[in-house]
């Protein structure tokens, strides 16, 4: 992780001369970082087996692996089917699927064209704590998370449809994002049916109803399993409930909840309220109006919800909240520097995130010290 963490600050001192050559080399780094990095001695293991014990048959779904590995059956055949398709090592899988999930993020940015250009800058703030999480220490949350994005945005425009495939196929690849891709299709359609003056109790009632849910969620799980037997991982998520029962929840705190119950929200509020920075452009080029604004608003303060829910069961709290953190980490706080400060305070800051995050994440950078 050493060097990963170099290459990090190179990329970012690069941006001081171009966001776009910055990028370019982001992808060359990353992709070449995800064939040398080493086993993280966690889950790595699990997924390289499961990828490494798997094989074709003529009867469906066609790819299936024989690893007893925990998980969706949709990552399952996923995997599977990149190494019988592209049988060049569990190393080489890492690097395709992040490179597919570059590709499908400025597929899927073309959408709002208006936002295509913060997908470099998406990019280079997922360096220090986003690409190494999803991409090398737990693969199935990236194309997931990729999709809920791009399920996300076809959401925010409306197309219904589309948006509900890419949540389902999200979902099925991995289980924890269930809770957001509800979330994100309740909040887009109650702000299209509500006028712009109740959107801000809208969004706080909303956060308010979800914390004393997700708290109460232990007495229900038995019941909540059972309506969600329509999905294919079904069994997997039936597993996994018993991680809200109290005793099973991962005890602990989590110092990076302070961002998502307190920096974010105050991110995502500062942008609503000072829609202009002095002469500045209109965040409007950004956004429809108040809508996406308030989207983005409920999304953060959904993850802070989830954090108080589960301010000491850190292991729920950063796994439910993980769409809301990523989105704020990534999108927001990025939006909210530039218009705020410009380019330079963004390069800066970024900087000094990656300075900071292996103190700040040092499960992350585990075998850095």
């Amino acid at each position: 992780m050493l060097a990963y963490l170099l290459f990090v600050l190179i990329c970012v001192l690069i941006c001081r001369i171009s966001i776009r050559v910055s990028f370019y080399v982001l992808i060359i780094g990353c992709s070449v970082s995800l064939l040398l990095l080493p086993d993280t001695g966690a889950d790595y293991g699990a997924y390289k087996d499961a990828y490494d014990n798997a094989y074709f048959t003529i009867e469906y779904p066609w790819f299936q692996t024989a690893s007893s590995l925990t998980a969706e059956p949709a990552y399952k055949w996923y995997t599977s089917f990149f190494a019988n398709v592209i049988p060049l090592g569990f190393s080489s899988f890492l690097m395709f699927n992040f490179l597919l999930c570059v590709l499908l993020t400025f597929y899927w940015s073309k959408l709002i064209p208006e936002w295509k250009k913060y997908i470099y800058i998406f990019w280079l703030y997922s360096l220090p704590v986003v690409f190494p999480t999803i991409f090398y220490w737990s693969p199935r949350s990236s194309i997931s998370f990729i999709m809920i994005f791009g399920g996300f945005l076809y959401m925010l425009k409306n197309e219904k449809i589309m948006s509900v495939i890419l949540f389902f196929c999200g979902c099925s690849i991995h289980s924890q994002y269930l809770l957001f891709s509800f979330l994100i299709i309740y909040t887009c359609f109650s702000l299209r049916l509500l006028k712009p003056n109740l959107y801000l109790a809208f969004a706080v009632c909303s956060a308010c109803a979800l914390a004393f849910v997700l708290r109460s969620l232990s007495e229900f799980t038995q019941v909540l399993s059972s309506m969600l037997d329509f999905m294919p991982s079904s069994a997997t998520i039936t597993a996994i409930m018993h991680y809200f029962e109290e005793e099973q929840g991962g005890w602990g705190y989590r110092l990076t909840s302070v961002l998502s119950i307190f920096v974010f929200p105050a991110i995502a509020w500062s942008l609503i309220k000072n829609r202009r920075f002095a002469d500045k452009a209109v965040v409007e080029e950004f956004v429809d109006g108040y809508y996406y604004l308030y989207v983005f608003f409920c999304i953060i303060l959904y993850g802070c919800a989830i954090n108080i829910a589960f301010i000491d069961m850190s292991h729920l709290a950063s796994r439910l909240g993980r769409f809301s953190d990523y989105m704020a980490m990534c999108f927001l706080f990025p939006l909210y520097i530039r218009y705020k400060f410009g380019d330079n305070m963004l390069i800066i800051l970024l900087l000094l995130f990656c300075v900071m995050a292996p103190f700040i994440y040092k499960g992350l950078y585990a075998n850095l010290y």
